[in-house]
């Protein structure tokens, strides 16, 4: 939904605080501000930004960043599947443990 009305808010290029997005789009105050806020808090959106009240203006909008993402077993280096492995079995005594997201077989 946020990346839709931003869409829209780059295309109209003016300013929107909470206000306006309900008037425009029929949102909710809390969804409003929750747009608002992403908008805002958000890497990928390129704004002006205008304060007291908060108000933006969408100028770009970026590919989607993935963040906090955990690397896939193909991603880590052999060191750190060694590590894990160790963790699983030694420390955790697990055993038959994948490196990244394995099940206890136990």
């Amino acid at each position: 939904m946020t990346e839709n009305i931003a869409r829209l808010l780059m295309t109209a290029g003016n300013y929107y605080g909470s206000a306006e997005l309900r008037t425009a789009f029929g949102l909710s105050s809390k969804q409003a501000s929750t747009v608002l806020r992403l908008l805002h808090t958000t890497s990928r959106y390129q704004l002006v930004v205008k304060k007291e009240p908060l108000r933006v203006k969408v100028l770009a909008i970026g590919p989607v960043v993935r963040e906090g993402r955990q690397p896939t077993q193909k991603e880590l280096s052999e060191r750190q599947q060694a590590q894990i492995q160790y963790l699983n079995t030694q420390v955790f005594k697990r055993q038959g443990q994948a490196a990244v997201g394995g099940t206890h077989a136990g």
